[in-house]
């Protein structure tokens, strides 16, 4: 009787450490409405541009790759803007589902951890951007993501880890392969998010 009351005491002053260091109240249905932006922003541009050419799909050189470049900066910029406003409203109201603070020390650090490879990703994006080396931005914007990801693994779910080195080898094979930059790009931020989201969504929010 005495070791289960130790063992239970033990396991929930081990929950209390993980709530100050940990945050656990990210929302993963935040990162399935993510990769339907995502999907659905792409989709779009490109039918806009090829209709149903499914040449670059297949390999084949863009038919007109500055504006095609063009087109998904300002795509992937919306799909940032709406993921973020998304990701916020629906972390706070996870948080508050959980009794935890949205503005805790582990809260804090997930965003801090985060913010450094995003804002280098972001800054070596416009410098690409402006040497017209459009070709390399949807493999950047996956890396550095990704890197920010694997970083912020350690302060949040596991899972959010393997995602990042997911992001990291999608952008990695848009290098290697710019053809299929806006492919990698639909399959890390897009197909990837969708998955992992309803992984963390089931796992931990039900």
């Amino acid at each position: 009787m005495v070791e289960k009351e130790i063992h239970e005491e033990l396991v929930s002053i081990r929950r209390i450490m993980e709530r100050s260091v940990k945050f656990n109240a990210l929302s993963g249905l935040a990162g399935v409405l993510a990769g339907f932006y995502a999907v659905i922003v792409c989709l779009l541009v490109y039918f806009s541009m090829y209709g149903f050419h499914v040449g670059y799909l297949l390999g084949q050189p863009m038919l007109n790759e500055k504006e095609a470049y063009y087109r998904f900066t300002v795509s992937a910029l919306f799909v940032l803007m709406m993921s973020l406003v998304t990701a916020v409203l629906l972390t706070i109201r996870q948080a508050k589902m959980q009794g935890v603070s949205f503005q805790s020390v582990a809260s804090m650090q997930v965003v801090s951890t985060m913010a450094t490879p995003l804002v280098i990703g972001g800054i070596l994006m416009l410098a690409l951007f402006f040497r017209h080396e459009w070709s390399l931005l949807p493999s950047v914007s996956l890396v550095f993501y990704g890197l920010a990801l694997v970083s912020t693994g350690k302060y949040t779910f596991p899972e959010v880890t393997w995602l990042g080195y997911l992001q990291v080898v999608a952008g990695l094979i848009a290098a290697f392969l710019p053809t299929f930059g806006l492919l990698c790009w639909i399959v890390g931020f897009g197909v990837l998010h969708i998955l992992f989201g309803a992984i963390i969504h089931n796992k931990y929010s039900r």
